[in-house]
C-alpha cells in the first residue's frame, strides 16, 4: 500500500508550500484532504487541492508544488492540484469555491486555506459512492450534524447540471436508505 497521509502531515506540506511562495494563493482542499482537517478520518489516499491564482504566477506556483512534494519524499502524483475550472469538470459543482469555509485553525503567509463545504464533499463521495466513500461517509454522519432538508436542497441543485443524472439518484437514494437514520430532520 502506497503512503497515506495523516492531517499532520498535509499542514506541514502546506507550511513548506507556503515559505516558497511570495504572492497570494487561496486553496481549497476536497475531499479525504478536508475531512482530515475537520477532524473527521485520520488519513488520506492523497492531498486533493483546487488553486485559485492570478495566471502570471500559476506556472511558478505549479512547479513549487512538485518541488515541495519531492522534498518530502512524496510521489508528484499523490497531490492532486486542480484548477478552479477542473475541479468544476471533476466534481460538477459549479460554485464549491464561493461555498468553501476558511481553515481558520492555522495562519500562513501567503496561502488562504479553504475546506470544501461538508455538504459539498458528502455530495461528491454519494456521486462516486465506491468503498472508500462508504467509510467516510459514514464517519461523516456520526462526528457532523447533517440537515437532512439543507442536504436534499443541495443535492437538487447539484442534480440539475449532473451528467449522469439516474445513476446520481441511485445512488442518492441508497446512500439515504444506509445512513437516513444518521440525518437531522
Amino acid at each position: 500500500m502506497e503512503k497515506e497521509f495523516t492531517s499532520k502531515e498535509v499542514i506541514d506540506y502546506l507550511k513548506k508550500l507556503d515559505d516558497s511562495v511570495d504572492y497570494p494563493v487561496t486553496l481549497i482542499l476536497m475531499g479525504g484532504t478536508a475531512l482530515g482537517l475537520l477532524d473527521n478520518k485520520p488519513h488520506s489516499e492523497d492531498i486533493d487541492i483546487t488553486y485559485l491564482i492570478p495566471g502570471k504566477e500559476k506556472k511558478d506556483f505549479l512547479e513549487k508544488v512538485v518541488k515541495n512534494a519531492e522534498k518530502r519524499g512524496i510521489s508528484p502524483s499523490k497531490v492532486h492540484i486542480f484548477s478552479k475550472d477542473e475541479a468544476i469538470t471533476l466534481t460538477c459543482i459549479a460554485d464549491f469555491s464561493t461555498r468553501a469555509i476558511v481553515y481558520k485553525n492555522i495562519k500562513f503567509k501567503h496561502l488562504v486555506i479553504k475546506i470544501m463545504n461538508i455538504y459539498d464533499i458528502i455530495l461528491t463521495k454519494v456521486k462516486r459512492f465506491e468503498g472508500r466513500d462508504l467509510v467516510d461517509l459514514k464517519n461523516i454522519l456520526k462526528k457532523i450534524e447533517i440537515s437532512e432538508p439543507l442536504l436534499d436542497r443541495r443535492f437538487s441543485i447539484l442534480l440539475q447540471n449532473e451528467f449522469q443524472k439516474e445513476l446520481f439518484i441511485k445512488h442518492y437514494q441508497k446512500f439515504k436508505e444506509l445512513y437516513g437514520s444518521f440525518l437531522k430532520k
